[in-house]
């Protein structure tokens, strides 16, 4: 094969890796965030940060059986075209079905390997330890309402100069709310948020996604964030 050939096949298999690769960080995503309940879809992911996350998943858990088989088929894809070009029975059709045919295999297989990624990222985020941020906040309209019954409460007590601790919710009675959670996802001035309970209390057992508008938190906090 001549230097000029092999020069633009290698371009049109490196434009081809781009394809795979977006694929192998679309089932990525849809997978992870299928597991949690959510739709990918809801969060207009760019692009470029699917092609990242498609990328870095040949670096993620190095020496995996999964990185190994992906690198191993990212090589070959560069390797057996190479070879149906090169070799001198190419315009055989045996040969050309062969290529044909390993590159669909090869596209098969990076989407389930993918998606396996995905799901065993989700499954470990879902335990302990896990990836998701920490993060504490109160609900804006929550504590608005609350502070418009102690409010209520303190005019009570100074019109009928009622002894306070006889109006005053006790705080047993009072309406929680402080939650804790943790950050699946910020998109659009929403947050998905997995495992959220009343703070210093348990998740519920039956886990779900909850979504709040950035608007109608107050008091937010995240781990590791100053």
């Amino acid at each position: 094969m001549a230097q000029d050939g092999l020069i633009a096949k290698l371009a049109q298999l490196i434009a081809l890796y781009v394809v795979y690769v977006f694929l192998s960080g679309w089932a990525f995503f849809d997978h992870y965030y299928r597991e949690f309940g959510a739709d990918p879809r809801w969060f207009d992911l760019p692009l470029q940060e699917t092609l990242v996350k498609g990328f870095t998943i040949l670096f993620s858990n190095a020496f995996s059986l999964l990185s190994i088989a992906l690198w191993a088929i990212y090589l070959l894809m560069i390797g057996v075209p190479l070879w149906g070009d090169g070799t001198k029975h190419r315009d055989h059709l045996w040969v050309r079905f062969s290529v044909g045919g390993f590159m669909v295999a090869a596209l098969i297989s990076v989407y389930f390997l993918s998606a396996h990624a995905g799901l065993s990222a989700a499954r470990s985020d879902q335990g302990a330890p896990t990836r998701l941020a920490l993060a504490t906040f109160s609900l804006k309209s929550c504590v608005e309402r609350r502070e418009a019954k102690e409010k209520g409460s303190q005019e009570q007590i100074g019109r009928h100069n009622t002894p306070k601790s006889a109006t005053a919710p006790k705080a047993a009675e009072q309406e929680n709310c402080d939650y804790s959670g943790q950050i699946l996802i910020f998109r659009n001035s929403t947050y998905y948020m997995y495992k959220v309970a009343a703070l210093r209390q348990q998740p519920e057992k039956t886990l779900e996604l909850r979504v709040f508008r950035a608007e109608d938190l107050a008091d937010l906090h995240i781990a590791g964030e100053p």
